[in-house]
């Protein structure tokens, strides 16, 4: 019998035409106005999955060339969230820090771990300290004058050891 008729929509992305959805039907003239609607609702769901996927491998990429640029570089640098948690660590850091894992810092709260004694040996509550205030403020800081903590517990100044802390999404 064969093909009798079709319908056919565009599938758009980013208000471009990327292709067309065709349906084909060996009954003529199968496709009325509820049938091309919903031929054209699911053009324009296929056209925001097409578009879902290409921003998520975007993003996929632009999150590998982070963490190389994090794995290189030199300088001791972590994230941590608005509850100072850590989100990410890069080697340098642990390096410094005295840590071998990212598991070791990764989820915990750093302020308790690595920042929790001022230089003149009293403890410096987390509620007072410049870092977490600057992140929760939504500012960067630089700290010359404080101590950060090794995990073996020995002591370093601040305008030593640079560490670069950069806050992140909760």
């Amino acid at each position: 019998m064969g093909l009798r008729s079709s319908a056919a929509t565009p599938i758009r992305r980013q208000q471009r035409n990327i292709g067309a959805l065709n349906v084909y039907s060996d009954i003529p003239q199968a496709f009325g106005a509820d049938e091309v609607m919903l031929l054209e609702k699911l053009a324009a769901d296929l056209g925001i999955a097409i578009e879902r996927r290409a921003a998520e491998r975007a993003l996929r990429e632009s999150e590998a060339q982070f963490r190389l640029l994090l794995e290189a570089s030199p300088e001791a640098i972590f994230g941590v969230n608005t509850q100072g948690v850590c989100t990410f660590v890069n080697p340098a850091c642990l390096r410094m820090l005295g840590y071998t894992r990212e598991a070791d810092l990764v989820g915990k709260s750093m302020h308790p771990l690595i920042h929790h004694t001022l230089p003149d040996g009293r403890p410096y509550p987390k509620e007072q300290c410049n870092i977490r205030l600057s992140t929760l403020g939504g500012q960067s800081t630089h700290v010359d004058d404080e101590v950060h903590w090794r995990a073996d517990g020995s002591s370093f100044p601040s305008n030593i050891g640079r560490i670069r802390c950069i806050a992140t999404a909760s």
